[in-house]
């Protein structure tokens, strides 16, 4: 192999960087990742690099590498990426989504003799959907490891793709070192949302089913009803932004019920926020409550396992029935109610967010990276 350098290079394949947790949590690594020892180059199925030209235009530019946008089953993009393998010649290819997943690690199988990773990132629930079949073919047959973001993901990954268990490991998304600062005080926030003595609660997620922000809109008509004025933020878009949006205005809470779009700041965001919410349906490791635990927000979510793996209910956070509207806006009116406990719940959030910090979860990554091409040596 005619090599320039003796660092290890991991050549990343995901479909988009459009704005999207796998994608924000894919640049961070790129960012992070020990120069000295490792070379990156990320390559995009379908090219959309939405998230990385706004909310990390300031970070030193990373390789990408945009494929000519085919068909989604087009078979020549085996021969794009057959061409990369050989020209860059990775020594470890790991892959990110179905999509990347399935096309990134047929074609390490079949044209490089890289180490191959493939990642698990949410919750599979059969294996017959389209992007669930995709991955148990990528996870059981083409790749060496799956790496997964929560014991919720491995368990599942486990029980309906029918993975081994030792094929897994566990590395949990990271919170960036930069959002661990804490709230701003209640004067600073006031002032930047216009000087309203409003609480504001919340929310950052797609806008589709899984996330049912619907859940927490009606929980802000029951708030309503009960004298409880507040202000509700909605950052993120997708495909029921129109549904919810006329459900918002059906609530009659026009001027208290606010649509963000995509927000690049996040950070920004939630200094001006009292309560997170994040009324989910399904989650694999919650980049969102990550980030306002690091924050240091008091949080209300739902009582799925990945958000029982971050958040102990009552003492970090409240955690309730998905889909319970009523409970949901009974424990964000806890919160307002009682300011204390609510500090408290954030500061206890906070504390654990430490954990996830993204020093210590790029180290493991690397530490991941350098056993992984040990055992190919000692088997060789």
């Amino acid at each position: 192999m005619n090599r320039t350098s003796d660092k290890i290079r991991v050549l990343y394949v995901i479909p988009t960087l459009d704005f999207g947790g796998a994608e924000r949590q894919l640049i961070r690594l790129c960012i992070h990742l020990n120069k000295d020892a490792f070379d990156t180059q990320i390559v995009l199925l379908y090219g959309r690099t939405e998230l990385l030209d706004t909310a990390y235009a300031d970070v030193q530019p990373l390789k990408v590498t945009k494929l000519v946008h085919r068909r989604k089953y087009s078979i020549c993009r085996l021969f794009d990426l057959r061409r990369i393998l050989k020209e860059w010649k990775p020594d470890i290819v790991h892959t990110f989504l179905p999509a990347g997943n399935f096309w990134g690690t047929l074609a390490a199988r079949l044209f490089g003799d890289a180490k191959i990773v493939a990642s698990s990132r949410g919750i599979h629930r059969r294996r017959t959907g389209r992007h669930d079949f995709m991955d148990y073919l990528s996870f059981n047959f083409l790749c060496e490891r799956v790496v997964v973001n929560s014991e919720a993901v491995r368990n599942n990954c486990i029980d309906i793709l029918k993975v081994a268990a030792d094929k897994t490991v566990i590395i949990n998304n990271s919170v960036s070192s930069e959002q661990d600062s804490i709230r701003q005080d209640k004067d600073k926030r006031e002032s930047d949302s216009g000087g309203s003595d409003r609480p504001v609660i919340t929310t950052v997620a797609r806008l589709d089913k899984l996330k049912d922000v619907g859940c927490l809109i009606e929980a802000a008509g029951i708030l309503h009803r009960q004298g409880v004025r507040a202000t509700f933020l909605i950052a993120g878009k997708g495909p029921g932004e129109e549904a919810l949006k006329r459900q918002a205005a059906e609530t009659g809470m026009a001027d208290e019920i606010r649509f963000l779009g995509h927000v690049g700041d996040v950070e920004g965001l939630l200094s001006k926020t009292d309560i997170f919410v994040l009324p989910t349906l399904s989650e694999g490791c919650s980049n969102a409550i990550l980030e306002a635990m690091a924050k240091g927000l008091p949080i209300v979510s739902t009582s799925i396992a990945a958000n029982r793996e971050l958040l102990e209910s009552g003492r970090s956070g409240l955690l309730v029935p998905p889909g319970n509207a009523h409970l949901l806006a009974e424990a964000v009116r806890r919160f307002i109610d009682d300011p204390v406990f609510a500090r408290s719940c954030g500061m206890n959030a906070r504390h654990k967010a430490a954990e996830y910090d993204v020093h210590t979860v790029i180290r493991q990554y690397e530490c991941f990276y350098e056993g992984l091409l040990q055992e190919g040596r000692c088997e060789s």
